[in-house]
């Protein structure tokens, strides 16, 4: 039986974005005895207050993603339309989960992605619920549970889990966190590959062999960057490069331009 981990994020987390490679490579190490379920908590509740402050956050967004290498566009703060709020964008998970559990992933991805490279408004209804169905929710049903008085009650009592966990873990940050399920006790572990894997080992959780393709990853996650398929097959990230664009050439992807550098490769 699979262990389970809630991992305490929101869509527009920087911490989190840069942890994909990271989340990636658990999936495919761990796969059949880790289950990873999104919480999402509620980063940004406010607008910037003002451009100083809106700098800071795009500054936060590019040094946070640098490291690993994760493609982002600043403007998702300091853009002509800059986003009000991640609080809808987290409601939209909540719903989802409420409708769907198992897709709630893939529309985590597609929100990420929207705001911190592609420069797409996640914090409307039209455009949650586009986003929504791009992922296989039905647009009606899906606008119903976003406005709803139990997705509103569940993502409150997620704000609190996940101060909780916090406290217990002694972060300076709400988000990224795990909090590890071993039946009998529950563990939190920061967002580092290190202490993920010594929570897993001390509750008896074992690697197992990767056996993946770029072409079967693609296919698995949808979408992916170079960091993390070099970080899922232990590529340097030149040859991660290489092996998406030869991707691209025989017609199984699809580049993504992202304005702040690098790209995104999605599954064609």
């Amino acid at each position: 039986m699979a262990v389970r981990a809630r991992y305490f994020t929101d869509p527009l987390c920087p911490r989190s974005w840069a942890l994909e490679p990271m989340l990636r490579l658990l999936e495919v190490r761990y796969a059949g005895s880790l289950a990873i379920e999104p919480v999402a908590v509620g980063l940004f509740r406010d607008p910037p207050r003002d451009a100083s402050a809106a700098l800071e956050r795009a500054r936060d967004l590019l040094e946070a993603a640098k490291t690993p290498g994760m493609p982002v566009d600043p403007r998702v703060w300091i853009g002509r339309e800059p986003i009000r709020s991640s609080h809808p964008a987290c409601l939209a998970v909540h719903a989802a989960v409420e409708l769907d559990s198992a897709r709630v992933p893939w529309l985590l991805r597609r929100l990420r992605e929207a705001a911190l490279c592609e420069q797409q408004r996640v914090d409307g209804v039209a455009a949650l619920c586009e986003l929504a169905a791009a992922v296989g929710y039905e647009r009606e049903r899906f606008a119903r549970a976003l406005e709803s008085n139990a997705t509103l009650e569940r993502f409150g009592a997620a704000i609190e889990e996940g101060r909780a966990a916090q406290a217990r873990a002694g972060s300076e940050h709400l988000t990224p966190l795990f909090e590890f399920d071993f039946g009998d006790r529950k563990v939190v572990a920061s967002a580092s590959m290190s202490a993920v894997e010594a929570v897993l080992a001390q509750g008896g959780v074992t690697a197992g062999r990767i056996d993946e393709s770029p072409a079967s990853l693609l296919r698995r996650f949808r979408s992916l960057t170079a960091s993390e398929l070099a970080s899922c097959l232990d590529l340097p990230l030149p040859r991660a490069h290489a092996e998406l664009w030869a991707e691209v050439l025989a017609w199984r992807a699809q580049p993504v331009a992202v304005t702040g550098g690098g790209f995104l490769f999605r599954a064609a």
